[in-house]
C-alpha cells in the first residue's frame, strides 16, 4: 500500500512536468475577492501590461483554448485547440519534429492563418505524410498553411490543467487595437511566466500586488458596485500546484493514513517476535554461554527481521505493480497527471528503504529484549520460565498492543468520516436524468452562417432529423450544458417594482428549445413547458426555477408575472412567466440552488449550442 501510495505522491507532486524550468514557471490569474470570483482570465491589455510592467520574470506568454470546427478529414469533427503567443514554445523548451515554429511577427493580425500540428492530429487526420509542411488545414471554416508539428509526446496545455483542456494544434494568438488601448474584454487569456533565476515567488507575489493596486488607481472595472472595493488581486500561482489543487492535501493524508497501516503491521510483527524470542531464550542463553557477545544476538536477531521485511518488500512491490495498474485503469477524474504514474527508479529506491526501515522497526525492540538473557534463571528453569517471560517483556507486549488499538481506531475514525463524506455525496440529487442522455456541442462558423436568423432555420432542421432517428426519444437545444459549472449571470427586472440599481437583482440565464425539461428530465412544478408557439418571435415567454420562485415571488404565484433581461426597452420587451421547474445547480454538484430562469432559443437564436439528445436504448 505503501509504495502504490507512494508511486502517486512521486507522480503528482514530485516528479517535475515536462518543461524546461517548470520549477520556475507560474500562472497569473485575477480575483475580486471580495465578490468571491477567484481565477479569473486576462484581458489582452492586462496581459501586455504584466509582460511589460513586471521585474521578476524573464518572459510571459498567453494562450488562449477553445474548440474549432475541423473540416475536410473523413468527417468534420470538434477539436481543441490553442491560439498562443510566439513566445511559449521557447518558454517551454520546444521544439518542432518537423517544420518551424510560430514566429512573433504572425501575432499579428492577417498574418495569423499558420498553424503548428501536434503528432497525434499528424498521424490521425493529415494522414502522417512527409509531405505534411505547407498543406491546407480548415478549421472553422477558414484555411491554416502547415508550418510545423510537434514531436510525440509533447502536450500543452498540460493533461492535468484542472482550468483548460489540451490542444492537439496550436495558432498565432492576435489582439486588436481595441483590446489593448480600451482595455476591452472578454477576459479570456492564460497568462504564464518564466520567473528570472533566483526569483522566488514570494518576489514575484508581492510585485503582482502592486500592480493589481496600480489597476485600482488608474482604470475603471477594478472596483466593486458602487465603486467599493471588489478585492481585486493578481495571484502568482506555480504551474506544479495549480496542476496538483486539492489533490495535494488528500494524497498526503492518504499517504499518512498508509503509513499508520504500516506501523500498525509492525507493532503486530514486533509482538510476534517478541513471543518468539521468548520461547527461543533457551537458544539464546546457551548461544551466550558458549561465548556470543549481545551484539553478535542483536546482528543475528535483525538479520532475521530483515529477511522477513525484505520478503515483504518483494511481495509489496508485486502487488503494488498490480495495484497502479488498477489505479490506472478506474482513471480517477480527479487526480491529476494519472498517465504519468508508474513504477520508476525512485519508488524502487522508496521500497528498498521502506523494507529496511521497517525490519530494523518491528526487529529491534525484540532483539533488545532477546539479546539479553537471565542465564541462571533461563538455563535452570528451561521452557516454562522462557514462556513465562518478565515483567519487562510483558510491559513491551502491552505497549505494542495498545499502540496497534490506538492507531487502528485513528484509522477507523478517519475510514469512517470518508464514509459518512461518500454516502453524503451519493444523496445529492444532481437535478438532472443523466441516464441515456447524450450533448453535442455544435459552433456554426460565422463565415458560413452569419446571420442569427440562418443558425436558427440549421437547427430547426438538425432537430426535426434527430428526433426521426431510430431510438431517440426527444432533442432539445440549450446554450449551456447542464452541470457545467457555467451560468450566464445577468441582472433583471420585475414589472412593477423600482429598480434598484444600487442592488439589482440577478440571476443565471439561458437559451432552450422546446421539449428541454423533458430531455433533461427536469419536472415542471408548476405551468407549463415552452412550446413552438413561444418559439414565434415577440411572444415573450420565460420559465423560471424554484429559487428564483422562491427569493423574488416568496408569497405569490409567479406565474402570469411579468420580467426582463436588464431594464426594460422597446428592443427588450417583457417576457411572461409560463412555467416553473425544479433547481439545477449549474455551477457544480456541490454548489447550492441559485436562480436561474430561462427563455426560448428561437426569441434570441445563436451559432453556438449544445444538443441534448435522450434515447432510449443504449
Amino acid at each position: 500500500a505503501n509504495t502504490a501510495v507512494f508511486s502517486v505522491v512521486n507522480a503528482v507532486l514530485l516528479r517535475p512536468l515536462p518543461y524546461q524550468n517548470s520549477e520556475r514557471m507560474v500562472l497569473l490569474w485575477g480575483n475580486f475577492l471580495k465578490l468571491n470570483i477567484e481565477q479569473m482570465r486576462a484581458k489582452a491589455a492586462e496581459y501586455i501590461d504584466y509582460r511589460d510592467q513586471t521585474q521578476s520574470f524573464e518572459q510571459m506568454a498567453a494562450f488562449n483554448t477553445a474548440d474549432f470546427n475541423f473540416t475536410g478529414g473523413q468527417q468534420p469533427e470538434r477539436i481543441a485547440g490553442a491560439s498562443v503567443t510566439a513566445n511559449l514554445f521557447p518558454m517551454l523548451g520546444a521544439s518542432t519534429a518537423q517544420g518551424r515554429l510560430i514566429s512573433p511577427d504572425e501575432n499579428q493580425p492577417g498574418r495569423n492563418k499558420v498553424i503548428v500540428v501536434s503528432h497525434k492530429f499528424w498521424q490521425q487526420r493529415l494522414g502522417g505524410g512527409a509531405g505534411v509542411i505547407n498543406s491546407n488545414v480548415r478549421l472553422n471554416d477558414q484555411s491554416y498553411t502547415v508550418i510545423g508539428v510537434m514531436p510525440s509526446g509533447f502536450e500543452f496545455p498540460h493533461p492535468s490543467f484542472n482550468f483548460t483542456e489540451p490542444a492537439e494544434f496550436w495558432i498565432p494568438l492576435t489582439f486588436s487595437t481595441e483590446q489593448i488601448t480600451e482595455r476591452q474584454r472578454p477576459y479570456y487569456l492564460n497568462v504564464t511566466g518564466l520567473l528570472k533565476p533566483g526569483v522566488e515567488v514570494e518576489q514575484a507575489r508581492t510585485e503582482m500586488a502592486a500592480l493589481g493596486k496600480r489597476f485600482e488607481q488608474q482604470y475603471q472595472g477594478y472596483l466593486g458596485p458602487n465603486k467599493a472595493d471588489g478585492g481585486w488581486r493578481i495571484t502568482v500561482v506555480p504551474l506544479q500546484e495549480q496542476i496538483t489543487g486539492k489533490s495535494r492535501r488528500a494524497l498526503l493524508v492518504l499517504f499518512a493514513a498508509v503509513g499508520l497501516v504500516l506501523l500498525i503491521a509492525c507493532a503486530n510483527a514486533a509482538n510476534l517476535l517478541l513471543m518468539r524470542a521468548t520461547v527461543r531464550q533457551k537458544e539464546l542463553a546457551v548461544r551466550t554461554a558458549l561465548g556470543a557477545s549481545r551484539q553478535r544476538l542483536i546482528r543475528q536477531l535483525l538479520t532475521e527481521s530483515l529477511l522477513i521485511a525484505g520478503l515483504g518488500g518483494v511481495f509489496g512491490l508485486a502487488m503494488a505493480w498490480w495495484g497502479v495498474k488498477a489505479l490506472v485503469a478506474l482513471s480517477p477524474d480527479n487526480l491529476p497527471r494519472l498517465a504519468e504514474i508508474n513504477l520508476d527508479n525512485r519508488v524502487l529506491l522508496f521500497t528498498v528503504a521502506l523494507s529496511i526501515l521497517t525490519g530494523l522497526i518491528f526487529g529491534i525492540a525484540p532483539a533488545l529484549q532477546a539479546s539479553k538473557p537471565d542465564l541462571q534463571q533461563t538455563l535452570k528453569e528451561g521452557g516454562a520460565a522462557a514462556l513465562s517471560g518478565g515483567r519487562g517483556r510483558h510491559w513491551l507486549r502491552n505497549l505494542l498492543v495498545v499502540g496497534e488499538v490506538a492507531m487502528a481506531m485513528l484509522l477507523l475514525t478517519g475510514a469512517g468520516l470518508l464514509l459518512n463524506s461518500f454516502l453524503r455525496l451519493q444523496r445529492i440529487n444532481p437535478g438532472v436524468d443523466v441516464n441515456k442522455l447524450l450533448s453535442v456541442e455544435i459552433a456554426l462558423p460565422n463565415t458560413r452562417y452569419p446571420e442569427a436568423a440562418k443558425a436558427a432555420t440549421f437547427y430547426q432542421e438538425l432537430i426535426r432529423k434527430v428526433e426521426s432517428l431510430p431510438g431517440v426519444e426527444s432533442v432539445s437545444l440549450s446554450t449551456i450544458q447542464p452541470l457545467s459549472e457555467v451560468a450566464i449571470n445577468d441582472p433583471f427586472s420585475i414589472e412593477g417594482r423600482p429598480m434598484d440599481f444600487n442592488n439589482a437583482p440577478a440571476a443565471g440565464w439561458q437559451l432552450v428549445s422546446p421539449n428541454h425539461f423533458r430531455t433533461l428530465g427536469i419536472p415542471i412544478t408548476a405551468g407549463r413547458d415552452f412550446t413552438e408557439r413561444d418559439n414565434a418571435e415577440g411572444s415573450g415567454s420565460a420559465i423560471i426555477n424554484e429559487a428564483l420562485a422562491r427569493r423574488y415571488f416568496p408569497d405569490e404565484d409567479p406565474i402570469g408575472k411579468r420580467m426582463t433581461l436588464g431594464i426594460p426597452r422597446p428592443e427588450n420587451p417583457w417576457k411572461t412567466i409560463v412555467g416553473v421547474v425544479k433547481n439545477i445547480p449549474h455551477r457544480g454538484l456541490e454548489s447550492a440552488a441559485s436562480p436561474d430562469w430561462y427563455l426560448p432559443y428561437l426569441q434570441q437564436p445563436r451559432r453556438d449550442v449544445y444538443l441534448m439528445i435522450r434515447s432510449s436504448g443504449d
